[in-house]
């Protein structure tokens, strides 16, 4: 089976090639994979700069999907123990008042065998016959639990089980480990002060990293975790600002970020990766890594 990155990847060159289904039914045996599955392919098809099929997380439309108020994306979960006939009329209301220009308008439904049959009746035409543009990504652990009537009209893909999705959360077990809260803490207030730094395009900042990095020996999950949280506090950043300026600047320094990220991935000198980060930071009348 396919696993949930390559099914998103996969959705993405459906997308490129124009033969992408109106809806699929993603199934998998645990609900964090299928959940999974549905946050990469919504990042990766709403993205405006995807790279190697996988969303930048720096773009506009990428910080929109993190804040949750995308105008191409309604996500719809169980209203207590169901998915009730009101929230699917919503939806449907909704999904009629937004434009038919062609743009790809996502629509996910968690846990859709907890629709009721009022619910799942309502949406039938809805789902066969959708506005142009419009994807159904309808996520489950239960597909025979679905009327068939509504199976018959998507198409099922079959998600398989990763590593870190079986044993929980891989990121809060390894890759976030630190010997401390304590150092945890420092940990955090170093991004933000780096961070700053790069803002400020000031590069004595990497004076304040190269000496942590030295005193804790950071590994190689310690290294990917200074870069997602730096990203992490970038993107904050960013959707705080208060002027273009400012916001346009902190997304930059976001996708330096990233793509430093994917070259610590491939093993490059951490230390070399970051006083480069910042050194191009500093470049502010060149533009940022120019």
């Amino acid at each position: 089976m396919t696993n949930a990155s390559e099914w998103a990847r996969q959705l993405h060159k459906w997308h490129q090639d124009d033969r992408l289904a109106h809806a699929y039914l993603c199934v998998a045996e645990h609900s964090q994979s299928v959940k999974k599955f549905a946050r990469l392919a919504v990042g990766v098809l709403l993205c405006e700069h995807p790279q190697n099929g996988a969303a930048c997380g720096v773009c506009s439309s990428c910080l929109q999907i993190e804040s949750g108020n995308h105008p191409n994306l309604e996500w719809l979960a169980p209203d207590g123990a169901s998915l009730k006939i009101q929230q699917m009329r919503t939806a449907i209301k909704s999904d009629t008042l937004k434009s038919m220009s062609g743009n790809l308008h996502l629509l996910v439904m968690e846990e859709v065998h907890k629709l009721t049959v009022e619910a799942a009746n309502a949406i039938l035409k809805w789902v066969e016959e959708p506005g142009a543009g419009r994807l159904f990504l309808l996520l489950t652990t239960s597909p025979s639990s679905l009327m068939a009537t509504l199976r018959s009209r998507v198409q099922q893909m079959r998600i398989s089980e990763d590593q870190e999705d079986a044993s929980g959360n891989i990121q809060e077990t390894e890759v976030f480990s630190f010997d401390t809260q304590e150092k945890w803490e420092e940990l955090q207030e170093l991004v933000r002060e780096f961070g700053d730094s790069a803002f400020a395009g000031a590069r004595t900042g990497w004076h304040l990293v190269s000496d942590k990095w030295v005193k804790w020996n950071f590994n190689a999950l310690q290294t990917l975790a200074f870069a997602d949280l730096l990203i992490h506090y970038l993107h904050e950043c960013a959707s705080t600002a208060k002027d273009s300026a400012a916001i346009h600047r902190y997304a930059e320094l976001a996708l330096a970020a990233f793509q430093v990220r994917r070259q610590l991935q491939s093993h490059v000198n951490a230390q070399l990766a970051w006083e480069t980060y910042l050194i191009n930071a500093s470049r502010r009348d060149e533009g940022l890594g120019r």
